[in-house]
C-alpha cells in the first residue's frame, strides 16, 4: 500500500473510531423513532436527555408509591405544557419543574438518593440526588440552623437551593443570592458542597460540607 493509500486507511479509520466513540442521544424512550418536535429535541440534546430519563425514573416511583390517579393527571398536565415548547431552554424548563414536583411526592423523593451533613455550630444540610446519568444530575440542597434557643422557641432558619447540574467535568456551580454553591460528587458515597461570594443567606445557615448517606 502507498502513502496515499496509508493515509487515506488511517483518515477512514479516525473518522470511524470517532463515530463509535461519540454516545448515542439518550433518553427514556427510542430515539430512532421520535417523531414530534418534543422528542426530536429530546434527543438531539445530551443535557434534555437526561432530563428525560431522570423524570421518567422519578415518575415510575411515584406511580408505585403515591395515588396514580394524581399522579397521572398532573402527568398529562404537564407533558401539554412541555409538549409546546419550541425550544430546548423551554423544555429544559419545564424538565426541571416537573422534576422537583415529583420530588416532592413518596415515591420520587424515595427514588432519589439522600445525603446530610451536620456541623457543631447548629448547621446541618440534607442533599438529594437524583441521577447522575450521563453526567447530569438534579440535585435540591437545604441548609438548617438551630440556634441556642432551640426548636420549640422557634429559633430556627432555613433555606434551600438546587437545580439541574451538568456534572461532566466534575464540577457544577449554582448561584444563589450572592452565593456561588459548587457541588461534586466524591465517589459514590458522599458529595462536596463549597460556597463563596457575598451570601445573603438566612443567619446560621451555609451550604458548605462533605454530605454522606
Amino acid at each position: 500500500m502507498g502513502d496515499h493509500g496509508r493515509n487515506a486507511f488511517a483518515a477512514a479509520a479516525l473518522v470511524a473510531a470517532t463515530f463509535v466513540a461519540t454516545p448515542a442521544p439518550a433518553a427514556s424512550f427510542d430515539c430512532t423513532k421520535a417523531a414530534s418536535k418534543m422528542e426530536r429535541l429530546i434527543c438531539s440534546d445530551s443535557a434534555l436527555g437526561a432530563r428525560d430519563e431522570i423524570q421518567s425514573k422519578l415518575y415510575v416511583a411515584a406511580l408505585r408509591e403515591d395515588p396514580p390517579g394524581p399522579i397521572k393527571a398532573s402527568q398529562r398536565g404537564w407533558l401539554a405544557k412541555a409538549g409546546a415548547c419550541g425550544t430546548a431552554a423551554c423544555l429544559g424548563d419545564a424538565y426541571d419543574e416537573r422534576i422537583e414536583s415529583l420530588l416532592r411526592t413518596k415515591g420520587g423523593n424515595g427514588a432519589a438518593r439522600h445525603f446530610f451533613t451536620e456541623k457543631i455550630d447548629g448547621n446541618s444540610g440534607a442533599l438529594d440526588v437524583a441521577g447522575p446519568i450521563h453526567g447530569f444530575a438534579y440535585v435540591s440542597l437545604v441548609s438548617t440552623y438551630v440556634g441556642p434557643g432551640g426548636a420549640e422557641k422557634g429559633d430556627v432558619n432555613a433555606t434551600g437551593t438546587g437545580g439541574f447540574l451538568d456534572l461532566r467535568r466534575g464540577k457544577a456551580e449554582i448561584t444563589d443570592r450572592g452565593c456561588l454553591v459548587t457541588v461534586h460528587p466524591e465517589g459514590s458515597d458522599a458529595w462536596q458542597v463549597d460556597q463563596r461570594g457575598t451570601c445573603d443567606l438566612p443567619s446560621g445557615t451555609g451550604y458548605a460540607g462533605t454530605y454522606r448517606p
